[in-house]
This record gives structure tokens, C-alpha cells and sequence, in this order.
């Protein structure tokens, strides 16, 4: 199998996303379940976003069936990234309107920075577009695009390790991401 069904990547994504939803007010209903919603649905982005970004790394390191699966599938787990996240920027928003806390001036610039890089890597991510932009274009955009999008998770995820428990599923989001990242670096030395 060397190649994953792009329609069910992208429709996995959507349903773990209306699960989520799903989850959080008629399954397991609580005080916070707006919090829990916002908090999963990125968890879940992430996870997407991370096999997007770490295929070549770990393709390069360890050439096998399953790294070159997530290679050939990196365009649609960007995809399945980009519709978890759409969810996720839905449970911030019923967050905050529940709530009625305010984000921060940085979460709104950040975050919306995120968002429109993340939407602009979607609407790029055809055969078309990359020919419409070439390829120099494309690879500028998707390179701090998701370099962008990894840092500001990776910001959010130290935050939360030192705020809440250093034992956390944030650390160990944070040490992959960093291992991650030393590969590549590691990788571009050996070019």
C-alpha cells in the first residue's frame, strides 16, 4: 500500500472533528466543555500538521513503508490540517462567546497570521497552483507557512507544559517537535 485514499484522510479528519464536537456537548457534557472542544480540536490539528511536517525528516532518516506513505500523503494531511483547524478556530470562537473572555491583541494577531497562511497553503495545495505560482513561489509559501504554524504550536505547548504539568501531552509535543527540527537541521548539514 503505498498510497492512503486522500478522500478518507481528509474525511477522517472531519469526522475525528465532528466527534470532538460531538464529544464535548452530547457524550461527556461538563461546565468547560467549550474549553475541552478548543483544547482537542487542536490536539487534533496538530497531530495532522506534525505528519505533514515531519514526512521528509523522518523519510529521509528511516526509508520504509510507513515514512513513505506520509510522504506521498504530505499535500492531503495538510489538507486534513487545515479542516481540523477550521474546527478548532470554531471552538475558540464558541469559547470565547461562552465565556465571554477576551483574547489576547497577540492570540488575535498570531493566531490570525496562522490562519491565513494555513488557508493560503490550502487554496496552493494543487498540481495547478504550484504551476501558477512556480514552484520557488509555492515552496516560499509552504516553508514558512508551516514552519509558522509549528512554532506557534510549539509556543502554546511550552506555555501549557509550565503552566499546567510538565509531565503533559504538551511536553511530549514539544519534544517531537524539537527532535523533528534537528533532523532537518541535521539533514540540510549533510546536503
Amino acid at each position: 500500500m503505498e498510497k492512503i485514499d486522500n478522500t478518507y484522510l481528509m474525511l477522517s479528519s472531519l469526522l475525528f472533528s465532528l466527534f470532538l464536537a460531538l464529544y464535548s456537548f452530547i457524550l461527556a457534557p461538563t461546565e468547560n466543555n467549550a474549553l475541552l472542544w478548543a483544547r482537542y480540536s487542536a490536539n487534533l490539528s496538530f497531530l495532522y500538521l506534525f505528519a505533514a511536517f515531519s514526512a521528509s525528516a523522518l523519510n529521509q532518516w528511516f526509508k520504509n513503508q510507513t515514512t513513505k506513505i506520509l510522504l506521498k500523503n504530505r499535500r492531503y494531511l495538510g489538507l486534513s490540517f487545515a479542516i481540523a483547524h477550521t474546527f478548532h478556530l470554531a471552538a475558540l470562537i464558541y469559547f470565547f462567546l461562552d465565556s465571554n473572555d477576551q483574547p489576547s491583541m497577540v492570540s488575535i494577531i498570531g493566531g490570525g497570521l496562522g490562519y491565513l497562511l494555513m488557508y493560503a497553503m490550502a487554496i496552493t495545495s494543487t498540481d495547478k497552483m504550484v504551476r501558477r505560482l512556480g514552484i520557488k513561489n509555492w515552496r516560499l509559501l509552504h516553508t514558512i507557512g508551516i514552519n509558522y504554524l509549528i512554532g506557534a504550536f510549539l509556543f502554546t505547548f511550552i506555555a501549557n507544559a509550565f503552566q499546567k504539568d510538565i509531565y503533559s501531552i504538551y511536553t511530549i509535543f514539544t519534544i517531537a517537535v524539537f527532535m523533528i527540527w534537528m533532523l532537518k537541521l541535521i539533514n540540510r548539514a549533510r546536503q
